[in-house]
This record gives C-alpha cells, sequence and structure tokens, in this order.
C-alpha cells in the first residue's frame, strides 16, 4: 500500500466521521460546536488536497493504486454524500429563518399601516403625528 494513499484514506475515514458529527449537531442546533468543527474539517481537506496532489506529481504505477485507489475513492463518495446531507439541513434551516423573518417584516408593515381607534371612536394618534383638527 502506498503510504500517502493510506494516509489519504485514514483522513476521508475521519472527513466522514467529522460530516456526520456536524450533522448531529445541525440536528440539535448546536451551532457553536458545529462552528468549532469547521477548522478541523479545513485542515482535514488541505491535508487531502495535499496528499492527492503529491500522489498526481508522483505519477506511481496504476498497478500499485487500483485497489487503495478505489477504497479512498469509495470514502470520498460517501464524504459528498454526507456534505450534501448537511447542506440540505443547513438550507432547509436557512429558509425556515428567512420565511419567518418575512412573516415578521410583513406584519411589522401591517401593524404600521392600520389605523387604531381610541376611546371615544377617533383615530388614535400613536405615531405622534398631528391631528386633523391641528392641521
Amino acid at each position: 500500500m502506498n503510504p500517502d494513499l493510506a494516509g489519504a484514506i485514514t483522513y476521508s475515514v475521519r472527513l466522514r466521521e467529522i460530516l456526520d458529527e456536524e450533522f448531529e449537531l445541525l440536528s440539535n442546533n448546536q451551532i457553536d460546536a458545529f462552528e468549532n468543527l469547521q477548522l478541523i474539517k479545513g485542515e482535514l481537506l488541505a491535508l487531502l488536497s495535499a496528499v492527492v496532489q503529491h500522489a498526481a506529481d508522483c505519477k506511481p504505477k496504476a498497478a500499485d493504486l487500483a485497489p487503495d485507489w478505489q477504497i479512498f475513492c469509495d470514502q470520498m463518495q460517501m464524504c459528498r454524500e454526507a456534505h450534501l446531507r448537511n447542506e440540505i439541513l443547513i438550507r432547509s434551516r436557512l429558509d425556515a429563518i428567512l420565511g419567518t423573518l418575512r412573516i415578521l417584516q410583513n406584519s411589522a408593515d401591517m401593524d404600521s399601516a392600520c389605523q387604531i381607534y381610541d376611546r371615544m371612536g377617533r383615530i388614535s394618534d400613536r405615531f405622534g403625528g398631528k391631528h386633523y383638527a391641528d392641521a
């Protein structure tokens, strides 16, 4: 087994574990812990990029890499699927937050457009504007 590729497989397994942990944290709304994982994930991705770049530069024999390369590719495919799963969860949460903000903004606009009457049946001057009689 190529030592660089063995390291890459180890890194890809750890990346998959991190992606699974991210999903659990996102599911439980533990955003601070999720953000802390981003540094570790970034370092793993940098290591994986360096290993793959080194393997491409060395151009080892295809026969030496075939089974290990397939294991690495399978691991990276699982990482890709886990990343997409996390992305879907993040996007759905973001859509829910944006929807809530739109509702709140629309209700604030509706409140300002509504006219409120006081006890005497006249339009209330709740925004400090001038009364019609004063104009």
